[in-house]
Order: structure tokens, then sequence, then C-alpha cells
């Protein structure tokens, strides 16, 4: 039986094997004017957040986890390539929401469509038994970091 050490090495050069791949790559998409991985992380956190509806900067920090210094510096990044706007609240005129351009929401369904090809592929690959496994896995995975922090609370 392999050991603790053993399992994690093998783990860690099947993910270094899956970068390679390209599967996780995000810098040969054609026509996304030059996005990095996190402004289309931004785009999509915009889109989702608040059921497509305007956001503040701050929920999209909250979300996200980063700092809202980092979050309005990448948000004027984007609103200088007119993919994300500002809007002053009516009532209150410190409030700021941001949301989707028109070009930011066709951007957005271009990104989602190459995303779902990507995916579909694999599931083709995959099969749906190993699919259904793999959704399994990862979300087991999602729910280590709440796994880690119970076991420090009764440690």
């Amino acid at each position: 039986m392999p050991s603790k050490k053993e399992l994690a090495l093998e783990l860690q050069n099947v993910i270094s094997q899956i970068r390679r791949s390209g599967l996780s790559d995000h810098h040969h998409h054609h026509d996304h004017e030059n996005l990095k991985g996190s402004d289309r992380m931004m785009l999509f956190m915009v889109s989702q957040l608040n059921n497509g509806q305007p956001v503040t900067t701050s929920e999209v920090a909250n979300k996200l986890g980063i700092t809202l210094p980092a979050v309005t510096h990448k948000i004027n990044a984007l609103e200088a390539e007119n993919l994300i706007k500002r809007v002053t609240d009516e009532t209150d005129r410190r409030i700021v929401y941001i949301s989707l351009s028109a070009k930011g929401k066709k951007q957005v369904e271009k990104l989602e469509k190459e995303f779902i090809d990507k995916l579909g592929f694999l599931t083709d690959f995959l099969g749906e038994k190993d699919t259904r496994d793999l959704i399994r896995l990862v979300k087991k995975i999602a729910d280590f970091p709440k796994f880690l922090g119970d076991n420090k609370k009764n440690a």
C-alpha cells in the first residue's frame, strides 16, 4: 500500500499533467481581446452575482475573497475595455453599481460557450459514469477546507 507521501506525489503529478494537457489552459482563446484568467473570472462574477443585476464592487470582492482595491483595479481595466459599466445609485450617490456592458455580455456568452464545449468534449471522453464520479470527487474536494476547519476545532 502506498504511503501518504507517495499518494500526494502521484496526485501532484496528475494535477501537473492536467495543466500541461491544455484542459485548464486559459491562454489560447481566440477573439477574447487578450483577457487574462482574472479578467474572465471578474466578468463571470459580475454576470453571475445577483442574477445578472448590477452589483457593488464590495459584493464582488467578498464573493471572490480578494481586497476591494484589487477588485477596483480590475474593474477599472475592464471598464476601459468597455466590458463593464458603472451606474450610480439614484437614491444614494455614494453607492456605485457595476454591470456588464453589451460588449461584456457578448464576451461572457462567447466564453461560456467555449467553456461548455470544452467540458462537453471532456464528458464525451470520460463517459457518464466517470463524469459523475469526477463530479462527486470535485464536490468532496470543495468540502475539504471545511473538513480541515472542523478537524482543527476538534483537535
